[in-house]
């Protein structure tokens, strides 16, 4: 049986993107560890990298079906080790032993195919996980279904909206770098319920209206891209 290496931080940061997609397909790409998944309704989609030794594992790839699942059980006496068995993997305790069940790669949701992040961009801003905070509880309050973008002067103004009760929340940051064109974009706003909450991104937006959260730490890479909605979409986001 081969020993799995594993970071407990890179371990949680892959828990909380579980509600994007709870299932995970790991792949080896070179030396580093990637998932690349998207929601099942195609609106979102994420890159996250980190060195091979995060999450070591045998063979190219390795699926767990239920990712949130698999942590619990990791978490439930307090995980001394772990190894691998072919499809099995063997969680040591002080006195208990786990046997988790892999998954079939090919029964899961499939990966995107690729996901390529914007290099050429138009604008960009800083979102401090105190100001992530702010809009999740504006989520829960004005009961947000929309993000309303709008760049004018060198500012973003992203608008929270319910479609079902009309109210906003407003948030105001200041650009990094801009196209000095002013700009408006639609997008839905579950993908900041679905970012991890405590990292400090960079927001980018394309000229073709593609909007990426970036964070990089500790040797990790992140990244989520969705798009605009157009009207019948936003519609749609809102019944």
């Amino acid at each position: 049986m081969a020993k799995i290496e594993y970071n407990d931080d890179y371990i949680e940061t892959v828990s909380n993107l579980s509600t994007i997609n709870p299932q995970m397909i790991f792949k080896k790409s070179g030396d580093k560890v990637v998932l690349q998944r998207g929601d099942k309704n195609k609106r979102m989609g994420y890159v996250f990298t980190a060195p091979s030794n995060y999450f070591s594992f045998d063979g190219d790839e390795l699926a767990i079906a239920d990712f949130p699942n698999f942590r619990s059980s990791m978490k439930a006496f307090g995980v001394s080790s772990m190894t691998q068995n072919a499809n099995m993997i063997v969680m040591k305790f002080e006195r208990s032993v786990i046997n988790y069940h892999l998954s079939d790669p090919h029964s899961l949701m499939a990966s995107p195919k690729e996901i390529i992040v914007p290099e050429d961009y138009t604008i960009s801003f800083n979102l401090s996980s105190n100001d992530l905070s702010d809009i999740i509880k504006s989520k829960n309050v004005v009961k947000s279904d929309l993000a309303h973008m709008m760049y004018s002067n060198g500012k973003v103004t992203a608008r929270f909206i319910s479609a079902a009760y009309s109210h906003t929340f407003d948030k105001e940051f200041v650009c990094d770098k801009n196209s000095g064109e002013d700009f408006e974009i639609m997008f839905t706003s579950d993908v900041f319920l679905h970012i991890p909450s405590r990292e400090n991104y960079i927001v980018k937006i394309t000229k073709d209206r593609l909007i990426s959260l970036e964070f990089s730490r500790a040797n990790m890479y992140f990244a989520v891209i969705t798009g605009r909605v157009k009207k019948v979409e936003a519609r749609q986001i809102s019944e």
